[in-house]
């Protein structure tokens, strides 16, 4: 179970670091004994970690509220599938995540690739793309014969008329999406989930440089360190040199002042 302040000052009193009869072995300490410093770092660090987590919810709210709005791209904007491998111009909602749709309709697939790909996730292309295309096609077109001329002339016509309504068809949805976007305020919600991911961040770290006077602090700093390192120490576990070795030492200081690996996150 997570610890909370609470419960962290309720069992502070009760915690003492070991000691031994070499000299200037430290003494047993109590919660009035513990970095205060420490104390408010913490502080701010189960707050900063709620508001991550509310803000978060803040935004699974607002996807769900707005879902039946969002439009998916007409099929003939669509570029590559696959684009959930890739970062830049995968289609997303409205929350900003990965749209992976069906493709049981699609007109563009032949049927083997749709029976290979039932679902699968598209680039968007936007309408700067189609104009540079367009551009380029509207440049004069040349022939060796008359013949060749007309033929290459027909071609440009007929590739310009289809640009220009894939054009028409992306400045629409692009517009429409846009519209979706301001209206909901899902920009400031993003915003409010990177703030308080940066407090979150800097409370860590706080957490981490401030000293800890007894074994109570010491746990809040393996709590904090592992919340936020995202899997990385279980990733690190088994894995060879120093930074293995600093994963397998952290585990063992949890064990000592009574925590169980991992047991922050559940």
């Amino acid at each position: 179970m997570t610890t909370t302040r609470r419960t962290f000052l309720g069992g502070l009193a009760a915690v003492s670091i070991p000691t031994g009869a070499a000299a200037g072995a430290i003494p047993t300490q109590t919660a009035r004994d513990e970095n205060p410093e420490l104390l408010a770092a913490y502080d701010r660090f189960l707050a900063a970690r709620a508001e991550v987590v509310a803000a978060e919810d803040a935004l699974e709210w607002l996807a769900d509220e707005w879902r039946h709005l969002w439009p998916l791209a007409p099929e003939e904007i669509l570029g590559h599938a696959h684009a959930d491998r890739h970062t830049a111009g995968a289609e997303r909602d409205i929350a900003g995540r990965i749209i992976v749709r069906d493709t049981s309709d699609f007109t563009r697939a032949k049927r083997k690739w749709r029976e290979e790909y039932p679902r699968a996730c598209f680039t968007v292309h936007d309408p700067d793309w189609f104009q540079d295309v367009i551009d380029k096609w509207e440049k004069p077109r040349t022939g060796k014969t008359e013949k060749a001329l007309s033929r290459n002339r027909a071609e440009q016509a007929r590739v310009l008329s289809k640009y220009r309504r894939k054009l028409r068809l992306s400045e629409e949805y692009f517009a429409e999406t846009a519209r979706l976007i301001k209206a909901s305020g899902v920009e400031q919600v993003k915003q409010r989930i990177k703030t308080a991911k940066a407090e979150l961040d800097r409370a860590c770290t706080d957490v981490s440089y401030e000293p800890a006077y007894t074994v109570a602090g010491l746990r809040v700093k393996a709590e904090a360190l592992q919340i936020q390192d995202d899997g990385m120490a279980s990733y690190m576990r088994d894995k060879g040199g120093s930074l293995g070795a600093m994963a397998r030492f952290i585990d063992a200081t949890l064990a000592v002042v009574g925590m169980t690996p991992g047991s922050a996150k559940s």
